[in-house]
């Protein structure tokens, strides 16, 4: 079956919301260049940060990945969901 869309219709200005989620490194980092756009378009000094999953199928290496390929966009940060699976590991290797 197919899984439903979670992240609602376009805001007005046909951005998308900003409250979507991805696996996809490549998709997640095209949202968050967007969003980035948006606040400097606007003359925004609002600090931004990236919200991501922490799937409990996704692999260390693979979040951390994740993670790097996120913070490359430029993005102050990033705040985690699902943090019930982030692991010692995860911190681990995120603090190195």
């Amino acid at each position: 079956p197919r899984r439903r869309r979670r992240s609602g219709p376009p805001l007005r200005n046909g951005a998308p919301p900003p409250l979507r989620s991805t696996r996809s490194t490549k998709v997640a980092a095209a949202w968050v260049r967007h969003n980035m756009s948006l606040v400097r378009a606007s003359g925004g000094k609002c600090r931004l940060w990236a919200g991501i999953l922490r799937p409990a199928g996704m692999t260390t290496e693979r979040f951390c990945d994740h993670v790097d390929g996120i913070l490359d966009t430029g993005i102050e940060g990033v705040v985690v969901f699902q943090y019930p699976f982030l692991t010692d590991a995860d911190l681990k290797a995120l603090s190195q």
